[in-house]
């Protein structure tokens, strides 16, 4: 019986599970002998569950749109924001129109906000008048901006345009003031710079206070108004005429409106900068103010509808109990089993409901049911999900912000940082000297600026490329970011010049310990691939308060000591010095004097014999260059090379050269000479400068000059700068025939483990090596060294610089094959040189080398 009971039982319920009937229906099937009182029963309940159905349609009539219309007037705010400050930042006219049309958003959506929540309570009304008065205090903040924004522009071209003027009177009249014979004139020229450095005082005060806000630089503003009328007086105080009269009234008008113009510029920006605190706080505050109100009505909707669940759900208990005790013979079990399959869903929807309220929007209740109750869980449901979306798009809305805020410090980065090496750039190293500066002055404490530049640099790009080059520079920032302390900097300010700020320095040989650390550490090789270079560092060092009393100056003078040492060899340092400014000075002149002598045709070519020891038959000449100068006279090499090398200007000059001795040679090979060897130095700027093979063999090509008979002569530290290129490109003129020598030898640093692979014909014993063979010893076993290692590497040897009968006996006991220098013949032009040349011919020449004069040296 049990058995067949409950298998009654389970097949009841589940053809109950099967239905998808009403409520109503189910109870009157189940309920049969109490029909009457079932379907009253259930006419009760579902009475409530509509009631609930309706109060939640209510409350997405009514608190969902006024959530929305708090959502988008939020949003309003923050793209009026956000268009004001694109304004501030680039005044551009389409922003105002932005702002016209958010606030005419925001109008539209604080009326629908007002209307629904009109009648509602004291509360939302309040709030309604609370969000309208803040909002006309956020747009009159707004114009207020605005106009700040746009009187400063306006003042701002109007100082501009004063100062220029200024300026172009001061110009002139510095122009006019220096007069020779006038005892005033250095006095007034002396007041005009001073007036123009006051100019550019207030100028730089006004751009820098706009930059940082800080007040120091509005009081560079007032310091610079007070020096100008100190200076002017001065002017106004000498012998004048009355043009200068009225030029120092002019200047004093101009300078008067600009001071004026500074002033009310940087108190515009101090009225635009609390105007803009403002703005900000008001609207955070609105933000936050509807913000606010969207989770309060979102809450309380979710609240009133859990509250009228709850009732309507201890309605249906309180039913369902009445009628289980009148019915509790006739059907108790089936009431009880009814009665809970009521219940659990209603259950299920307030538990949903209590999630879906608690913050979790992407909770969904789950009721399997077609009757009412399925039906208010999908309006659940739908409620929620529309929430949902809400909520997604305010977090949209902040993700943008952020990222904005993200894309504006990396724009500031790049502002302030070197791309490459991630070292501060030349802005933000000056910004931080001239802080350094102010904190200098306040402590009298010394201040150091390094200028570094790497030497040879553009030899790596030329050979290994830029890709490497650039590893090159990052792995030099990290050696001088290693070696610095905490509190120093170190800035890239372009190509391979970084600077280096040293604060508080207390000790001069401080300052000389950090710069011999870092000439040793770059020192150390560098590889780069599968090369491994040695690039050196040239430092110039400058000061506070000696050596310049502003970061330009400093800036300025450590460059110029820089550039010192790289005049005195690279690989050291220098500390500036005011001479430097006259050596400069020269050096630019000199450098600019260079340039014109190209393009006049200043240079000649003077050549020099080199005869061969054993025959005294000349076999050679050697091209060197000198500019005769219109003013000074015929210059040698030593005076002019060494600016050419620096300036670049050696390599037109050097292809000038290498084209009129190739094309001296053939002339005298087709007048009848027998072929000579034309020797022609080579220097470091063309071995590196683009293709020399290709520029060589256009050369030859041009003046029909047999390859084998060009020797180009290179020095020892061109040929170590980079074995590896320097043995392609020897291997490749080898090839087409032309000879090479290598110069200068014994005064640089070659390894002989190279020596012996470098594709070379001859060696040339430096003179300093020669003029000493009589008294020193030492040189007499230098140059027989390199005499007999020559001979073993089957090299030719060729002396420089000889000038005594007891200097050539020694080089031809010792076997040197050829020799040049004054006891043969000095440098001569090509008229001189091909008389000798013809007198060899006709057997004039002796086996003794005739002296042909004496005077200038090599």
């Amino acid at each position: 019986m049990l058995a067949i009971a409950g298998r009654v039982k389970a097949r009841s319920a589940a053809a109950l599970r099967s239905f998808n009937l009403t409520i109503g229906w189910k109870l009157s099937i189940g309920f049969g002998v109490l029909l009457l009182l079932l379907v009253i029963t259930g006419l009760i309940i579902d009475r409530s569950l509509r009631t609930i159905d309706a109060n939640l349609s209510k409350i997405t009539e009514i608190e969902e749109p006024e959530s929305a219309a708090a959502s988008e007037m939020e949003i309003n705010l923050i793209g009026t924001g956000f268009a004001v400050f694109g304004y501030l930042n680039d005044r551009d006219p389409q922003h105002l129109q932005q702002i016209e049309d958010e606030a005419e958003d925001f109008g539209r959506f604080q009326q629908q906000f007002y209307e629904l929540t009109q009648g509602h309570d004291e509360e939302e009304n309040a709030l309604a008048a609370e969000v309208a008065r803040g909002y006309e205090r956020f747009t009159a903040l707004a114009d207020t901006l605005i106009s700040i924004e746009d009187e400063q522009a306006t003042k701002m071209e109007a100082f501009l345009t004063s100062l220029g003027e200024m300026e172009v009177l001061l110009d002139r009249e510095i122009q006019v003031s220096d007069t020779p014979g006038d005892p005033d004139g250095s006095l007034k020229v002396q007041a005009t710079h001073e007036m123009v450095n006051n100019a550019n005082g207030i100028a730089k005060g006004v751009g820098n206070y706009l930059r940082t806000h800080q007040e120091a630089y509005a009081e560079q503003v007032s310091d610079g108004e007070q020096d100008f009328e100190r200076f002017i007086a001065v002017y106004e105080g000498l012998d004048l005429s009355s043009q200068e009269r009225q030029w120092a009234a002019d200047v004093h008008v101009l300078f008067d409106e600009s001071a004026t113009l500074a002033k009310e510029i940087i108190e515009l920006d101090k009225e635009q900068e609390l105007a803009l605190a403002d703005f900000v706080t008001v609207r955070r505050d609105m933000n936050t103010l509807l913000h606010d109100e969207i989770q309060v009505l979102t809450q309380a909707g979710f609240a009133g509808a859990k509250g009228k669940a709850d009732k309507s759900i201890s309605f249906a208990h309180g039913t369902l109990l009445t009628v289980l005790i009148g019915s509790f013979i006739v059907g108790g079990g089936m009431a009880f089993a009814i009665g809970r399959g009521i219940t659990k869903p209603i259950r299920k929807l307030v538990a949903g409901a209590e999630e879906i309220g608690s913050g979790n929007l992407a909770h969904r209740i789950d009721v399997d049911t077609h009757d009412e109750i399925g039906e208010l869980a999908v309006a659940f449901n739908l409620m929620a999900a529309n929430l949902a979306t809400t909520t997604a798009s305010r977090n949209e809305l902040d993700k943008e912000i952020t990222e904005r805020k993200r894309a504006e410090e990396t724009i500031k980065h790049q502002a302030y940082y070197d791309e490459l090496t991630g070292l501060p750039n030349r802005r933000l190293f000056e910004d931080q000297l001239d802080r350094a500066l102010a904190q200098a002055r306040r402590k009298h404490q010394r201040l150091v600026v390094m200028f570094l530049d790497l030497d040879r640099f553009k030899t790596v790009n030329d050979t290994v490329g830029h890709n490497l080059g650039d590893e090159l520079l990052q792995s030099a920032s990290k050696r001088l970011t290693n070696l610095l302390r905490d509190g120093d900097t170190v800035a890239r300010m372009g190509g391979d010049e970084f600077t280096i700020l040293l604060p508080e320095v207390d000790r001069e040989e401080a300052i000389l310990d950090v710069a011999r650390r870092i000439l040793n550490s770059f020192r150390q090789p560098w590889t780069l691939g599968r090369s491994e270079f040695v690039v050196t560092a040239s430092i110039g060092i400058a000061v506070w308060p000696n050596d310049g009393q502003d970061g330009e100056a400093l800036l300025k003078n450590a460059d110029m000591a820089m550039y010192r040492a790289k005049d005195q060899g690279r690989d050291n340092f220098q500390l500036y010095s005011p001479a430097m400014n006259a050596e400069v000075a020269a050096r630019l002149a000199l450098e600019k004097e260079l340039r014109r002598a190209l393009r006049n045709e200043e240079f000649v070519v003077y050549y020099q014999p080199q005869q061969n020891i054993r025959t005294g038959q000349i076999i050679g000449v050697e091209a060197l260059v000198r500019w005769q100068h219109p003013e000074r006279g015929l210059l040698l090499p030593g005076e002019f090379i060494a600016v050419a090398e620096e300036g670049e200007l050696i390599v037109p000059l050097g292809e000038w050269v290498l084209r009129t001795a190739c094309t001296q040679a053939k002339a005298w090979q087709d007048a009848g000479l027998p072929p000579l060897r034309m020797a022609v130095n080579f220097s470091a700027r063309q071995f590196q400068h683009g293709s020399p093979m290709e520029a060589i063999a256009s050369v030859l090509a041009d003046t029909g000059l047999d390859p084998r008979r060009l020797e180009l002569e290179i020095t020892e530290g061109v040929a170590m700068s980079d074995v590896e290129h320097a043995m392609k490109i020897l291997g490749d003129l080898r090839d087409l025939g032309v000879q090479i020598a290598l110069d200068d030898f014994g005064t640089g640093h070659s390894s002989l483990a190279y020596l012996k692979r470098f594709p070379i014909d001859a060696l040339k014993i430096d003179q300093s090596f020669i003029r000493d063979l009589t008294t020193d010893p030492d040189s007499k076993a230098i140059a027989a060294t390199i005499i007999a290692m020559a001979h073993n590497l089957n090299h030719t040897v060729i002396a420089e610089g000889v000038e005594t009968e007891e200097q050539l006996a020694f080089l031809r006991e010792q076997e040197c094959d050829e020799f040049q220098g004054y006891l043969l013949s000095r440098p001569v032009p090509a008229d001189e040189l091909l008389e000798i040349l013809r007198q060899q011919e006709r057997g004039r020449s002796s086996a003794k080398a005739t002296r042909l004069g004496s005077g200038e040296r090599r």
